[in-house]
């Protein structure tokens, strides 16, 4: 490509190879390569026609506009300020004569080129509405007002000394005469005006275009001794887009799927839920939201997942996202994702990730291929890891996507590349589990992102196994924008039921259900009767599951089996052991417990376990012991008791019983209040059957609990005052960081401080969720003699000097030795005094640093008795029990 451009203009830089000091890039030569790569992504994705709906533009309006901000967005560069910076990691005689460059700045930090490329392109004559994308595409949005006056209060960041205004102000001109040009535009009154939602993927778009042009890998610099060109080299673009290597983005060809499509995907036919679900988004012209309340077991993902390739082909998406609330659900249902995924990529290759902090050490997803096969290899799969795809900013790109809901969540959070994540999720189709188990301050983060989903046209399916009317009313104004007063359902505790939007209209239908109603008896007693029961049902051959809402309860519990039933026939499970134990326990609880468990596993089998008994997996118990929780959760986890049909039961349990352990004489245990607030327990009791008909009873009871507000005492008032300001202060939390609303209003038309006050990245996922910061540590044994083992029944006997880094393959095992602390170490009072003993004592692992598995983690030495001292506590950790505590006494060193 022939280029006609002043010399001052070619001698202008980029990039400059800062280690080495033997490379640079001209500036037209990079804007030149991120057009070009931002035109094969428009192609690729296909988004010159999706996106013409979300954008208001049509189809060569949109893509002008594109290429002109690709063009455009390092315009700030263009200015002294930045030309002396970057030339000072060059050699000294690398200056070009014609440029006038100047060192006597007030203040260059003030502009940095993402701000000043904004206030370049308004000074032009360019729309503030599209100058702002300039001005973000670093992924953090200038503060509002800067641009408004930063030329004027800093002009010898723009323009040097007073007498170079006139040179600056021609370059500026200049390349914005050969870029409106190129893009196809006569003049910048004729580009478009974009909205805010336009803005924000037009932004995610750039940001990914110039991360790609950037990597010199790809788009090498030149050397020094290399003049700029009067020629661009396209072919530079077409090796780097060839090396890059994107997969085909999934399209979906299911337009109306049937039941011989079902049983193709999932082998076998869809029972009534399904079915009707079929019909439901067959039905469907312009899908929105839906919500599907069914009970446990009966094939929501499945459902999900059919219903997700229907709308992905009539709302032109390509990829599916499937959020889910911890990292050990999400790895639950990694491997059938994974196995309906490979079923799309039969002709195609296809991108997934596992999207978690910990999905590094997950062998399912650790050993996919990380690249596309070559001609001559036999390809194991359609599914790749891509590697750009990799990073946490990233990981949305990807065509499927399993994770925590944390990273949906994060698209309305107010941290840096939140436009990336927008840019991503834009694309597909969103999935999101057990949405029943997110508290108010989650939920602000749910409804902001629901809305800010529907802006940009993706259909979201939301699944539950029952929400109370008011949360569904919440979910489906989030996305439709109806007021959620105006919404009602022809009967509201109809279940089970789905609820959706079709364009703007909502809907919501009751299901047939084809299985029998499950007749389960409740029986409250206290915990020392309760533990009784559970022993003389184990004895006579009952697999029974005691579901507690602490760990340290949980243990306690586990302490008084143990003396009745010892170790083997006893397994305890929680959140607090290292990964490699508590994936073990999960696998012989599935193994005894779960569907392919057989009489021999299951027979006089006691599982104590706490809140991941009740969320993850797939168990089926004879008899079903649990603390008093919250309505929702309770009925959630009456679906582990007689979950598997056509199971023989043994004499002593053929009909199925949950045991309800009561408050205390003197109110509610301290644990469980601590964990769900006492006026939720308070109601649950009060509307607690002494029979449960399941399905029928769910919806009507959880509405009783969450809709009924009886305050007939006065401590039903106290805990109904306490738990309105609880939701409130949660909701208020949550608004400090919390994204604005994705219908703006007319003061706020450009993204200047659409991230103003910001969350910091090493933040980000843990404020989506509320409450106390959590520390993760490292579990490790050492005598004070500067080596490390692991635990004994990890070890294979070798020391590990803390002196010196060690092997990949070692750091990776350390990695995997990881918990979380108890609560008590970490609440907002104690979690700098702990953080800090810690690196106190990690002080000598100082190259252990530059390992990529240890990098930032803190380790917990314990001694030889697998004990610790940290903070005022004892820390004990056993294979059987994992980490406990005790607070040391007075006195006690």
């Amino acid at each position: 490509m022939k280029l006609f451009l002043s010399k001052p203009l070619k001698y202008m830089i980029a990039k400059s190879d800062r280690r080495d000091r033997n490379g640079w890039l001209p500036f037209y030569i990079h804007a030149l390569d991120t057009a070009a790569i931002i035109k094969r992504l428009i192609k690729h994705y296909g988004l010159d026609r999706s996106w013409k709906f979300i954008c208001n533009m049509d189809r060569d309006a949109f893509i002008k506009t594109v290429i002109l901000i690709a063009l455009l967005h390092d315009i700030g560069k263009l200015t002294p300020a930045f030309q002396h910076l970057i030339t000072f990691s060059l050699p000294s005689d690398f200056r070009y004569d014609g440029i006038p460059y100047t060192d006597d700045f007030a203040n260059r930090s003030a502009s940095h080129h993402t701000v000043a490329g904004e206030c370049v392109l308004i000074k032009l004559g360019l729309s503030k509405e599209l100058s702002s994308i300039v001005g973000a595409h670093h992924g953090m949005t200038p503060e509002n007002g800067v641009c408004k006056k930063n030329i004027d209060a800093y002009p010898d960041n723009y323009f040097g000394e007073p007498q170079d205004e006139e040179f600056w102000m021609s370059i500026w001109k200049e390349w914005l005469e050969f870029s409106l040009k190129m893009a196809g535009f006569g003049s910048a009154k004729d580009v478009p005006v974009p909205d805010k939602k336009t803005q924000v993927l037009i932004s995610g778009l750039l940001i990914t275009a110039d991360w790609l042009a950037s990597d010199s890998s790809k788009f090498p610099l030149l050397d020094l001794d290399e003049l700029p060109s009067d020629e661009y080299d396209e072919g530079r673009a077409d090796k780097a887009w060839g090396e890059i290597g994107l997969t085909e983005p999934w399209t979906s060809d299911v337009y109306i799927a049937d039941d011989d499509i079902f049983e193709e995907r999932f082998g076998f036919y869809p029972n009534k839920v399904q079915k009707f679900v079929l019909d439901v988004v067959n039905m469907a012209e312009r899908p929105g939201i839906m919500i599907l309340e069914a009970p446990m077991g009966c094939g929501k993902t499945e459902a999900a997942l059919m219903a997700a390739e229907v709308f992905a082909e009539k709302n032109d998406k390509h990829g599916v996202f499937f959020g889910l609330p911890t990292q050990t659900t999400a790895n639950g249902i990694f491997e059938r994702f994974k196995e309906w995924a490979e079923g799309q990529s039969e002709e195609f290759y296809h991108s997934l990730i596992l999207a978690h902090a910990n999905a590094g050490f997950q062998p399912a997803f650790e050993n996919m291929p990380k690249r596309m096969p070559d001609v001559d290899e036999d390809p194991e799969s359609g599914l790749i890891v891509h590697p750009f795809f990799m990073g946490r900013k990233m990981s949305c790109m990807s065509d499927f996507v399993v994770g925590t809901v944390d990273r949906m969540l994060m698209a309305a959070l107010k941290r840096r590349h939140t436009m990336l994540l927008h840019f991503g999720l834009s694309q597909k189709v969103v999935i999101i589990d057990e949405c029943h188990a997110y508290d108010a301050y989650m939920n602000r983060y749910l409804e902001r992102s629901i809305e800010w989903l529907s802006a940009y046209g993706v259909p979201v399916i939301l699944l539950s196994a029952t929400l109370p009317p008011s949360r569904r009313r919440a979910l489906v104004s989030a996305y439709t924008g109806e007021n959620p007063e105006n919404i009602t359902f022809e009967n509201e505790t109809a279940y089970p039921a789905v609820t959706w939007s079709d364009g703007g209209k909502t809907y919501s239908r009751s299901i047939a259900y084809d299985h029998p109603n499950k007749n389960v008896i409740v029986d409250q007693m206290s915990e020392d009767k309760a533990v009784l029961e559970a022993v003389a049902a184990s004895e006579a051959g009952a697999c029974v599951g005691i579901i507690c809402n602490t760990v340290r309860k949980a243990q306690k519990v586990s302490e008084i089996i143990e003396k009745h039933r010892g170790t083997e026939k006893m397994i305890l499970y929680h959140a607090q052991y290292i990964m490699q134990d508590r994936a073990e326990k999960e696998d012989r609880i599935l193994k005894s417990a779960g569907k392919k468990s057989g009489p021999a596993d299951r027979r006089g089998l006691i599982i104590v376990g706490t809140q991941v008994l009740e969320q993850s997996l797939d168990i089926d118990f004879d008899l079903l012991i649990t603390e008093l929780c919250p309505m929702d959760l309770l009925l959630q986890r009456i679906g582990r008791l007689f979950r598997h049909d056509k199971r023989e039961r043994p004499n002593i349990c053929k009909q199925p019983k949950c045991i309800v352990v009561h408050s205390e004489e003197d109110g509610f245990d301290k644990g469980s209040d601590a964990v769900y607030g006492r006026w939720l327990l308070m109601q649950t009791e009060k509307y607690l059957p002494d029979k449960i008909e399941v399905p029928d009873d769910i919806s009507r009871l959880v509405s009783n609990v969450y809709e009924k507000c009886s305050t007939d005492t006065e401590a039903e008032k106290k805990a109904y005052r306490e738990y309105c300001n609880s939701v409130g202060t949660k909701k208020s939390h949550a608004g400090g960081y919390l994204l604005g609303s994705a219908k703006g209003s007319r003061r706020d038309r450009t993204l200047d401080g659409w991230l103003a006050q910001g969350v910091k990245d090493a933040k980000a996922e843990a404020s989506v969720r509320d409450g106390d910061p959590s520390i993760e540590v490292l579990l490790m044994v050492s005598d004070g003699d500067g080596y490390a083992s692991f635990l004994p029944w990890r070890s294979d006997g070798e020391k590990i000097p803390m002196f010196e880094c060690p092997p990949d393959d070692v750091c990776k095992k350390i990695a995997m030795q990881r918990l979380k602390l108890p609560g008590a170490l970490c609440n907002e009072y104690v979690i700098d005094d702990t953080i800090e003993e810690l690196e106190t004592g990690d002080k000598m692992l100082k190259a252990w640093q530059d390992s990529r598995w240890l990098s930032g983690e803190l380790v917990l030495f314990m001694d030889r008795g697998l004990t610790a001292r940290l903070n005022g506590f004892v820390l004990k950790y056993s294979l059987e029990k994992g980490l406990s505590y005790e607070r040391l006494k007075e006195g006690e060193d």
